[in-house]
């Protein structure tokens, strides 16, 4: 071939994979049967073309690389390590890009649970992507270094990180490396106990982005507290991560699955639906009384129509200790439920903190206070500490007895039950932000008819949110419609194609 020629042809590569990387590929079409290749897997991982097949034998080894390499991130968007696995072992033979290469073998040790590895490579990977000028590369590389610095309990680093990597994929215009970023900025945010700016990434992602995003998306929200919008979304039972996102939605629990960082989520939230599972001491430490640790926050939300929100309930079995729960697992054991009627909600939280104390009970001073959450003063609050000891004997029934010594007073389970514990600080402020990062463009009216609130309630409590700065406030003809931004994070604007719903 003459020089004339081959620079034609390597111009020509050189354009199809900008267009690839921007998504511009519904009606691109390529001579050469390697570039072929990768552009159906581009169009593919865009949604718009059936799985791509096998690549040709003795092609152009840069094409079949970067068709890898789309191959690979659709498999570890799916979690589907056997297949990651295979296609970055044929990028690693193919040998003709080091930058690739890096980022192959960090999504690999993401997958494998292998932390160390996972951050040198995706660090290996932006350094050389930035030096080759290779943004989709460098914003992949960011974004699984997002990953592997949460895996590595560094999430402050990690928030950094997935914004500049969120950012970037918005500024090059480079759709699919935009939504892995995005998921990582979503699970950043989760960690951090802020389930509502995650839920608001994920509905903007689940909009655009084609499978096996979509459901990687609605297993986020899903464990953001959100089931509804989770089902909204639909997912992809034929993945690993629409199976075990069905499950979830189901309520029963998914098989183990083969990621290592999925298959400890998934883990971990068996561990608090089910007081019998495996746990890890900071879950242990919840199902005792502990704080619950704030990656897990967005599931008090999502309590059901037989649980109140924001309210873990407790299992009493005689004989061993009280052991909490989230309402989400409450079908899987059948035992009876004790909670007072909505009028006497001091009682049930009364019960609660007895029931966490165990055999040995507490003093009345205590206990006092951790229900009514002020000092204990006899001759005030004695009658009133008397008759709450009495409807929390008359709510436990058959199930307990209860014990007053002098000063004290204690709990003894005789047959198993279900409590229900006291709910958080602020339930309704963590609804209604979920609700509005979901659903943007509410206004007070329309909110306070969903959730169940006095519009009165609905528009002080909008009021102060705004004033926090936790939502805005924006004028819509003669109504304000409330909006959850994160501050790095924007709405897709583009995709190679708008998924059907």
């Amino acid at each position: 071939m003459c020089p004339a020629s081959s620079q034609a042809l390597e111009g020509e590569a050189a354009a199809l994979w900008r267009d690839i990387d921007a998504g511009a590929i519904e009606d691109r079409v390529a001579a050469d049967p390697a570039w072929a290749w990768t552009l159906a897997c581009a169009r593919w991982a865009g949604g718009i073309a059936a799985a791509p097949a096998s690549p040709p034998s003795g092609a152009d080894p840069r094409a079949l690389v970067r068709g890898a390499w789309i191959l690979a991130r659709g498999a570890f968007a799916a979690h589907d390590r056997p297949l990651l696995v295979a296609w970055a072992e044929f990028a690693e033979r193919q040998g003709s890009d080091p930058a690739i290469g890096s980022l192959l073998r960090a999504f690999r040790a993401h997958a494998e649970g292998d932390v160390p590895s996972a951050l040198a490579w995706a660090e290996d990977a932006s350094a050389r992507a930035s030096a080759e000028g290779a943004s989709a590369v460098r914003v992949e590389a960011q974004a699984l270094l997002a990953f592997a610095l949460l895996e590595a309990e560094r999430p402050g680093e990690a928030r950094e990180v997935a914004r500049r990597a969120s950012r970037m994929g918005r500024t090059e215009s480079l759709p699919q490396s935009e939504y892995l970023a995005g998921l990582a900025l979503a699970r950043v945010r989760r960690w951090e106990g802020r389930p509502h700016h995650a839920a608001r990434i994920l509905s903007a992602l689940a909009l655009m982005a084609p499978e096996p995003w979509r459901s990687w998306a609605a297993a986020e929200l899903w464990l953001c507290g959100d089931p509804a919008s989770a089902a909204r979304i639909g997912v992809d039972a034929r993945t690993p991560i629409g199976a075990t996102t069905a499950s979830w939605l189901a309520g029963v629990r998914p098989d183990e699955p083969s990621t290592e960082p999925l298959r400890r989520i998934v883990l971990e939230v068996e561990a608090l639906l089910d007081p019998d599972a495996p746990a890890t001491d900071a879950i242990e430490r919840w199902r005792r009384g502990g704080p619950l640790p704030e990656r897990h926050r967005g599931l008090l939300l999502a309590g059901g129509d037989d649980a109140s929100m924001d309210a873990p309930w407790i299992r009493l079995v005689p004989s061993e200790p009280a052991a909490r729960l989230l309402a989400l697992g409450l079908d899987r054991l059948d035992l009876p439920r004790l909670r007072a009627a909505s009028k006497q909600r001091r009682t049930t939280e009364a019960l609660a903190v007895l029931a966490l104390a165990g055999a040995t009970g507490l003093d009345r001073e205590t206990f006092f206070e951790q229900v009514y959450g002020f000092a204990f003063k006899s001759v005030t609050h004695q009658g009133s500490l008397d008759v709450l000891l009495h409807r929390v004997r008359d709510l436990v029934g058959e199930h307990g007895t209860l014990h007053r010594s002098e000063g004290g007073v204690a709990l003894q389970v005789v047959r198993a039950c279900l409590v229900e514990g006291p709910p958080g600080e602020t339930p309704l402020e963590q609804l209604v932000l979920r609700t509005i990062a979901t659903r943007p463009g509410h206004g007070a009216r329309e909110l306070a008819k969903e959730l169940g609130v006095a519009l009165r309630t609905m528009q002080t409590l909008l009021s102060q949110l705004a004033a926090e700065g936790l939502c805005d406030a924006e004028k819509d003809g003669r109504r304000l419609v409330y909006r959850v931004e994160d501050t790095t994070f924007s709405e897709p604007t583009r995709a190679a194609v708008l998924p059907t719903p």
